[in-house]
């Protein structure tokens, strides 16, 4: 299994011009602070820079409009994530860009997915088949102070996208199930749905089929050649005749169809000129003025005789021009004309073909072998195209079922009672650790209804929670990620509880996970880790890091928006 560990959270208001960064110990976190100093909007924004968004967020921290990048390990190997807005950018340790991506399902879930070791596909409530975007991955190691403490599986948002997803989602993280799985469901689904679009095909083809025979007569002759050889060839030598014959009929067809539209064009400017012309003639003829001056140009042209008859000239050279071609063009209709009578020419050889169709030998026509060969001939292609659908679906039967027996070889009554039974026992001993009681159902269930009130319930959700880590610590085949607990004191806890809650937190935090806890007071409670401790009411952010943050942050917000270069846009 993979291990995840933070090293790093920067964040930065360009709206605000203001910033902040904080780094993460190897084991504890604390975040502690007064309230509505900033500490939940911290602790939402580390996972939420996967894109995993808390079930409520601040709208004045909404507002801010704040870029986050976060810093981590995976294995050793250290990338950072950046979001800015709703866009996902990774870059590895060396700062050089992975992939970018906006779209949740589509994009950043399968890359964090893959990231993360995180290979389970579920089905949405449109019945896609998707692999769960990250507050999925994150929903087991993240209690949000709004939510989670009233509701074990409530502290993200957009989690009804998955309808039931609680105990695909459990078995999964605490290897009930284990990943391969998850990875033989997956195959199988596609089998599954492979097979459908094939039988869809199929369907199709068969109406097809039956469309193409409604009405048909039975295939009766059978194709014999050698009773028609000499017609055969006679007919496949006047059909060879006759395509060279009408091809070369089409070409000068088309030339003349060519020449005509030249000279239907040229027709049309010299009708519009020639009408020009008349009416420049009737002008200078009908004006008193011995000059006239251009309204374009202002040039004076006189209006003298030699002027009227050049203009006269001119009218009817466009007429000769005219007059010519319209023959032309008559002409070429006629052309056009006589070479489709030459189509006419050949009416007696289409004869002689019809009638070498028509001839018997017996009782058989050439006509009637060919129809019926070539319905043979059909009726074989589909045949053929039928018995290639026919095997994809077998193939993909095969796949399907392959699929299913790696499903059974991973799902196992034995290994999951020895899952159960070890969840059992450490929720026994965590719930006496923070004075509380379970049914005897809550310890059989990985995924039990608790409906503890007032002060109980959130440490009955918190040693629940416990157990559930230390199981899929003992027990997943998935990524193991960072605890993050917002406030575990809720509903007014006394003094006594307070100081129980802190201290199991961080005395029970499950070996090689980090742990970040977000609280008001430690309680008396003592680690060896680091603090983050937010001052300054309604300001996590701070202007006097806005400049060094910026600063660095913007080759990295460049490279997702594609500028790798310059000012930040």
């Amino acid at each position: 299994m993979k291990s995840l560990k933070l090293r790093r959270l920067l964040l930065l208001s360009r709206h605000e011009r203001k910033a902040r960064q904080e780094k993460f110990d190897d084991s504890i976190t604390v975040v502690r602070g007064e309230n509505d100093t900033g500490k939940s909007h911290l602790i939402k924004s580390i996972y939420g820079a996967f894109g995993a968004d808390a079930s409520v967020v601040n709208e004045k921290w909404s507002k801010a409009s704040v870029a986050t990048m976060v810093e981590f390990s995976v294995d050793g190997a250290i990338h950072s994530i950046l979001r800015f807005d709703d866009q996902f950018a990774l870059f590895d340790a060396a700062d050089d860009l992975l992939w970018t991506g906006n779209s949740l399902v589509n994009e950043v879930g399968p890359k964090v997915a893959e990231l993360l070791d995180f290979t389970i596909q579920l089905t949405t409530k449109s019945a896609a088949l998707v692999v769960p975007p990250p507050q999925f991955c994150f929903l087991p190691f993240y209690q949000d102070q709004d939510r989670g403490w009233d509701d074990s599986w409530s502290s993200f948002r957009s989690l009804a996208m998955i309808p039931h997803f609680k105990k695909s989602i459990l078995e999964y993280h605490t290897g009930i199930r284990p990943r391969e799985y998850y990875s033989a469901q997956a195959q199988r689904a596609d089998a599954q749905r492979e097979q459908n679009e094939l039988k869809a095909e199929r369907r199709a083809l068969d109406r097809a089929t039956a469309r193409l025979r409604n009405g048909r007569s039975p295939v009766t002759v059978t194709f014999s050649p050698e009773l028609f050889g000499n017609q055969i060839e006679q007919l496949l030598a006047e059909l060879n005749e006759l395509r060279a014959i009408f091809e070369g009929v089409k070409h000068r067809i088309s030339e003349l169809q060519s020449r005509r539209a030249v000279l239907v064009e040229e027709i049309e400017i010299a009708q519009v000129a020639l009408t020009e012309l008349d009416a420049d003639v009737k002008f200078t003829q009908n004006l008193a003025d011995s000059q006239v001056v251009c309204p374009t140009c202002s040039t004076v042209h006189e209006n003298d005789f030699a002027n009227r008859f050049s203009l006269i000239s001119d009218a009817d050279a466009c007429r000769g021009f005219l007059a010519k071609a319209r023959y032309s063009l008559a002409e070429v209709e006629a052309d056009v004309a006589r070479q489709l009578q030459t189509l006419q020419a050949y009416n007696d050889r289409i004869g002689r073909i019809d009638a070498l169709l028509a001839e018997k030998r017996g009782e058989v026509k050439l006509r009637d072998m060919l129809q019926d060969e070539s319905e043979r001939i059909v009726d074989a292609t589909i045949a053929a195209e039928r018995a290639v659908i026919d095997g994809g679906i077998v193939e993909w039967q095969i796949k399907e079922d392959e699929a299913f027996k790696l499903m059974k070889a991973h799902s196992s009554a034995k290994r999951k009672a020895e899952i159960v039974a070890f969840y059992a026992k450490k929720l026994s001993t965590f719930a006496t650790d923070l004075g509380v009681t379970f049914e005897t159902a809550v310890k059989k269930s990985i995924s039990p209804k608790i409906n503890e009130t007032g002060s109980y319930g959130p440490r009955a959700i918190l040693a629940y929670h416990f157990a559930l880590l230390h199981t899929i610590r003992e027990f997943t085949t998935s990524c193991l990620c960072p605890v993050i607990l917002d406030t575990p004191l809720q509903q007014d806890q006394d003094e006594t509880n307070a100081a129980a809650i802190i201290a199991f937190a961080l005395k029970n935090r499950p070996r090689d996970m980090q742990l970040v806890l977000g609280t008001v007071s430690l309680h008396g409670a003592e680690y060896n880790g680091h603090v983050i401790n937010p001052q300054v009411k309604e300001s996590l952010l701070r202007e006097d890091e806005f400049e060094t943050i910026n600063s660095y942050m913007r080759p990295f917000i460049n490279k997702l928006l594609g500028h790798d270069q310059g000012e930040l846009l």
